[in-house]
């Protein structure tokens, strides 16, 4: 058994994992505590002590959990949470200090790679886009026949332009425009494939997968179901412009620790579906941290993966 800890921007995650004879990863247990790094960032791009107060102390109680349980060895990554920082150096050592865990940070091609390497357990092959919308960063990867074409990473998430754009609990439509503003420049300024079009979205990550939950409440739909089309997500966005009682009632039923961000999330969502032409969205499961152990592993030669 193996621990993966992922330092993200919005939360950190613990995720336990028995590695199968032919590759495959099977959970066994996870954690979640939300944490809100991107917005423990000062005015000078710092990580404030706060943050690092915040990240410490989280280790430390998944510390505690991991000692009842006999894993093999625990890996500790951070995504943007520490990769768009200005103290990263300093915060990283801190964090060794405190608590014995050598975190790395990825860089934002390495987690989009990740990010599909997981993701590929659950697609096996074929063609489409992968979009991972973290609190401070959102990650494509464009793959045809299994392998990918392009990996990017752009430094907009749900909270950071939650804390850019957005004065209230939820977001105005004048507040919406801003963020479908700020992605649709951020697509511009990245070296993507003027020809790339995709049918398939998958999503992983926090906002894929609370979206597609409140799309399961929403339109009265098993909860175990993993897609929803671009139809339904405009739906839910429309609904967003205009909330209401129910609507915040629906939002607090499922979501309660993510209510602020994510509207901003699917509005990120829409508008990179929008510019790629996808029209179908599948959730999957695996992700990241899944294609961070299995890169370690297969490394070390203890799994034979693509």
């Amino acid at each position: 058994m193996y621990g993966v800890i992922d330092i993200g921007s919005n939360s950190i995650r613990l995720s336990v994992f028995q590695v199968e004879e032919g590759g495959g990863l099977t959970p066994l247990f996870q954690r979640k505590e939300m944490t809100g790094l991107a917005a423990c960032v000062n005015e000078k791009g710092n990580l404030t002590r706060q943050g690092v107060r915040r990240a410490a102390g989280t280790l430390e109680r998944f510390r505690w959990a991991l000692e009842k349980i006999l894993v093999e060895e625990t890996f500790v990554f951070a995504t943007a949470s520490l990769r768009n920082v200005g103290n990263t150096k300093e915060v990283v050592q801190e964090l060794f200090r405190q608590t014995g865990y050598q975190v790395r940070v990825l860089s934002g091609r390495e987690e989009a790679l990740l990010d599909y390497r997981g993701a590929r357990l659950f697609l096996g092959g074929g063609d489409g886009l992968l979009v991972d919308i973290g609190g401070g960063s959102t990650e494509l990867v464009g793959f045809r026949q299994g392998k990918a074409e392009f990996a990017v990473s752009m430094p907009v998430g749900s909270l950071n332009l939650y804390k850019r754009c957005v004065s209230d609990l939820l977001p105005t439509q004048e507040e919406l425009r801003k963020i479908r503003q700020t992605v649709r420049r951020e697509l511009e300024r990245q070296e993507l494939p003027k020809d790339f079009q995709a049918e398939l979205l998958c999503g992983v990550g926090g906002t894929a997968r609370n979206t597609c939950k409140l799309c399961n409440e929403w339109f009265g739909r098993p909860s175990e179901e993993r897609g929803f089309t671009d139809k339904e997500l405009k739906h839910m966005m429309d609904r967003c412009k205009h909330p209401d009682k129910e609507h915040m009632d629906s939002l607090l039923a499922v979501m309660p620790e993510r209510i602020h961000t994510i509207t901003p999330g699917m509005a990120i969502l829409q508008t990179v579906a929008r510019h790629f032409g996808c029209r179908r969205f599948v959730v999957s499961q695996q992700g990241v941290r899944e294609g961070y152990l299995l890169e370690i592993l297969s490394k070390r030669g203890k799994v034979h993966v693509g």
